[in-house]
């Protein structure tokens, strides 16, 4: 009898959690800004789509530039004009969140380098890791 109960609850919880769902992450179209930084170097922009297709929301915590310790990456919302960090930036289910000027962005300080691309691990509450490759532009200034 015990074992019948004991099968019957991992069923449940097995089926509960295929109703319940969980994030699926990917990215589209990531690119970085490239800006002249005060004191020399670069300051970079990044920007892109995050596609969440699953049946959970998710949440980018952070990001962590590959092979270079030095850099320091924060998360960024535009507010009045002006860039705000943040701690986290929401992932609905089944939407699109697009990382782009003027709004959520995420800024690298520090790096090092002349880079044509960056490669960087997005780091999400609920799945882990992401490796994105994000190619980079210069910056434009509007004139």
């Amino acid at each position: 009898m015990f074992k019948t109960g004991l099968i019957i609850a991992f069923v449940l919880i097995f089926l509960l959690s295929a109703c319940i769902g969980s994030p699926e992450i990917s990215v589209e179209g990531a690119y970085a800004l490239r800006e002249p930084a005060e004191g020399g170097g670069y300051v970079y922009a990044l920007f892109m789509g995050i596609i969440n297709s699953g049946k959970a929301d998710d949440y980018l915590t952070g990001a962590e530039v590959i092979n270079h310790s030095e850099a320091r990456v924060e998360l960024h919302k535009t507010v009045a004009g002006k860039m705000v960090p943040v701690n986290e930036i929401k992932i609905p289910k089944g939407e699109v969140v697009r990382l782009a000027p003027g709004y959520e962005h995420i800024m690298i300080f520090n790096l090092s380098g002349d880079f044509k691309e960056i490669e960087m691990d997005l780091i999400f509450r609920k799945s882990g890791k992401l490796r994105i490759t994000a190619k980079v532009r210069e910056y434009q200034p509007a004139k």
